[in-house]
């Protein structure tokens, strides 16, 4: 067993020490004495020693560790997140870009003709549904498949629907005629009229209104 080392640099406790082992050998009891010197030696090498760092066992580690693992994970997750919302387009700036990037064509009133064989081949002989909508503020002219208007006008949410009116017209191989009313409705005495191709519909517009649309 190797025994304690003073450290010299605690001057003061040396001293102190010293001082009471000297008053203590004047005791003619050589027990004492021996005892006393042994517990002044442990407690000045107590005070040599340093502080020991308290042994963390390991399962309490691996806790922490994976609690920290666990938080860090949480909180890429949420900012992944908001970051994803933040830069997710709202059905409206969708809607904006599917009617900037959709096929058009520019054609005057008169007649109330649309002549545009790739969009209205596949529904010649078919009719098709003309409908008046106030759109984002602006008057304008839609086109369903009869199917896909009565499957709208079915649906129990769009009771709204079966309230407006609407122009039955039947498609050619080159396009459609739309009679005078439905462009009366929906675009008073403006010509300048811009007609838009969607999978579902076909979209009829003023041609400033569409432009306000586009850049609000």
């Amino acid at each position: 067993m190797t025994e304690p080392q003073f450290d010299e640099q605690q001057s003061a406790l040396l001293e102190e020490s010293k001082r009471l082992l000297a008053l203590e050998r004047e005791k003619r009891d050589p027990a004492t004495r021996e005892a006393f010197t042994r517990k002044v030696m442990e407690a000045v090498a107590s005070e040599s020693q340093p502080a020991k760092t308290p042994v963390v066992p390991f399962s309490t580690r691996k806790s922490h560790t994976f609690f920290r693992l666990f938080s860090a994970a949480v909180l890429i997750i949420a900012l992944a997140a908001l970051i994803q919302l933040i830069r997710e387009p709202s059905n409206a700036e969708r809607y904006r870009q599917n009617r900037l990037e959709a096929e058009k064509t520019n054609f005057a009133r008169a007649g109330g003709t649309i002549e545009h064989p790739s969009w209205f081949a596949r529904y010649a002989g078919k009719a098709l549904i003309a409908v008046v909508y106030d759109y984002e503020g602006e008057h304008c002219l839609w086109l369903y498949p009869e199917e896909r208007w009565q499957s709208y006008v079915d649906n129990p949410e769009n009771t709204d629907l079966r309230n407006k009116k609407t122009w039955r017209v039947i498609a050619s191989t080159n396009g459609i005629t739309l009679p005078e009313e439905p462009f009366n409705d929906a675009f008073g005495d403006r010509i300048q009229l811009v007609a838009m191709a969607f999978p579902s519909h076909f979209e009829i517009w003023e041609t400033q209104a569409l432009q306000r649309y586009l850049n609000p």
